[in-house]
């Protein structure tokens, strides 16, 4: 009998030992999903905040996602992509980047672009847009990627700038042509006035040698 209260004894400690490590686990694992649950808040409430920003952004916007089969599929924008392109670019969701802009097709953009959401690699360009009128457009490109196979293209019209750069370079080359034609006139006249003056010594010399 007394062997048999003695094992029984164990048993019960065994199972209070076993019942008392499973209530640690389980204030572990509670701890642990809290742990995890403010962290996915905090994540939620930072994306929030970039998300504010960059909707805000006087810049467009557009997020791709690089698929298994390498296609560059379009995810969202920013309001400002739709002011900068004049369309509501939330119709191009779950398209390619060629599907959503044809344009793009003959540009070295979707292939950057990819390079991007692979490797990291960042990309800057200025790209100009043509339509059956000729340039319609220019856009200064920044892309970077922002996760695994994921990337986005900053960009902004530049098209009023570009215009004001070539105006200034017409104007500039125009009064350059203006100075560079005074400056030889001015030459031509110094030359012509020294010619006259040696020919004035000339004759002044031929006067004193006949004398």
């Amino acid at each position: 009998m007394d062997d048999q209260m003695k094992e029984q004894s164990n048993t019960n400690r065994e199972l209070l030992n076993e019942i008392s490590s499973l209530k640690q686990q389980i204030k572990q694992l509670e701890q642990s999903q809290s742990e995890c649950k403010k962290t996915k808040e905090s994540l939620l409430e930072s994306e929030t905040m970039v998300r504010d920003i960059v909707d805000n952004a006087p810049f467009g916007a557009h997020l791709y996602n690089l698929d298994a089969e390498k296609r560059l599929i379009f995810m969202g924008s920013n309001l400002a992509a739709d002011s900068i392109l004049k369309v509501n670019n939330r119709q191009f969701v779950g398209k390619t980047i060629e599907e959503a802009f044809p344009l793009l097709s003959a540009t070295p953009i979707p292939d950057a672009y990819r390079r991007v959401a692979a490797t990291g690699e960042r990309y800057d360009t200025e790209q100009m847009y043509y339509d059956d009128n000729g340039v319609c457009g220019t856009f200064e490109v920044h892309a970077l990627r922002i996760g695994p196979n994921r990337m986005v293209a900053f960009f902004q019209d530049i098209t009023e700038r570009k215009k004001a750069e070539e105006a200034l370079l017409e104007s500039e080359a125009k009064y350059r042509a203006v100075v560079e034609s005074s400056l030889a006139a001015s030459s031509s006249y110094r030359m012509a006035a020294f010619v006259l003056s040696m020919n004035d010594g000339v004759r002044s010399l031929d006067t004193i040698t006949t004398g």
